[in-house]
């Protein structure tokens, strides 16, 4: 985990699906309680965003949302954290080598965060240029992304569908 410019950005512990074995990948979400409650999103081309949450731990008179949300951009072929900075971690509005490699950040859990796109470089429906915008929360806090173009495929995988479901006993590795 990162604190920059009052945020929490986290780094995403991953490994390479070995495709002659494994079905795909899973990702063990790290925090007591935290689930994914939206469906993934595909953004850029081949980048998935998952947006979860941790609920409060009691119920709070008066108050709509005392949970945490986060946020991970992961490649969706591989499941693995990107190699470049994509979020604006210092908070200058750029996303370049100036801001911590991260694949995820702390947010509200007060619902969906929303995806606003440069149209020239979409975040969703996107192309092989990768894609550029923003992800922001209810309260309109917003954090800058740019996602590079995807890594060129094998070409042995033809990922033709995604599908995202939870697995309450995941298969040790």
């Amino acid at each position: 985990m990162s604190n920059v410019d009052g945020g929490s950005y986290y780094q995403v512990d991953t490994t390479p699906v070995d495709w002659s074995k494994e079905m795909g990948w899973l990702a063990d979400l790290p925090f007591l309680g935290q689930r994914v409650i939206y469906p993934s999103m595909v953004i850029g081309r081949d980048y998935v965003l998952i947006s979860t949450i941790v609920p409060a731990t009691k119920a709070e008179v008066c108050r709509s949302s005392t949970g945490v949300g986060y946020n991970y951009i992961l490649s969706a072929e591989e499941g693995l954290q990107l190699t470049v900075p994509i979020i604006d971690t210092n908070g200058d509005g750029e996303v370049n080598d100036k801001d911590v490699i991260a694949s995820g950040y702390a947010t509200t859990s007060d619902g969906r965060d929303a995806l606003i796109s440069d149209p020239d470089h979409p975040l969703i429906g996107g192309d092989e240029t990768g894609g550029k915008g923003q992800i922001c929360d209810t309260g309109s806090q917003c954090k800058v992304i740019e996602l590079p173009p995807p890594e060129p495929s094998s070409g042995a995988l033809n990922i033709s569908d995604r599908v995202w479901k939870q697995l309450v006993t995941p298969p040790r590795r």
